[in-house]
């Protein structure tokens, strides 16, 4: 009797771990932990200045997000060669501020900019949201929208 038992544990056992049938859906944030964004993240932007493609290099460590930032035109002519990124992250979204100090604005070296912004659309592979900053000899700019890529 117990080793009938036994044997029927076991092709339980098998069936289930050999089971093709649906999985619970993975929802990225859906603990209470802080989203993981550590890595490289490529993509586009737009603001009333302009398109730009952009590049973030993020290290995190808990909720505290650091990083670079680095800005082209859409056909790679540098715009920000130098900034950083400090942030916070949730279990939802991202909020940033990008700092390029003078020095860090291609063809502008006496310049500086802000930006400000929140992500709240962030997969694992994928992060869109919007910013808006000041450019020190530019003036403000608004209706920032971006979406990056992980790489």
């Amino acid at each position: 009797m117990k080793s009938k038992l036994f044997a029927l544990v076991l092709v339980t056992m098998a069936a289930l771990a050999c089971n093709d049938g649906p999985t619970s859906p993975v929802t990225i944030g859906s603990g209470s932990g802080p989203l993981d964004v550590a890595g490289t993240w490529t993509g586009t932007a737009n603001d009333s200045a302009g398109p730009m493609t952009m590049t973030w290099r993020l290290t995190q460590s808990d909720r505290n997000l650091t990083g670079t930032f680095t800005g082209t035109t859409t056909v790679g002519a540098p715009i920000y060669t130098a900034g950083a990124i400090t942030g916070t992250v949730s279990a939802t979204a991202v909020s940033f501020t990008i700092t390029v100090p003078a020095g860090g604005i291609f063809d502008a070296p006496d310049c500086s900019a802000t930006f400000t912004g929140t992500a709240d659309d962030v997969q694992p592979d994928s992060m869109a949201g919007t910013y808006a900053g000041t450019d020190s000899c530019g003036g403000t700019f608004v209706g920032g929208r971006f979406t990056l890529l992980k790489q």
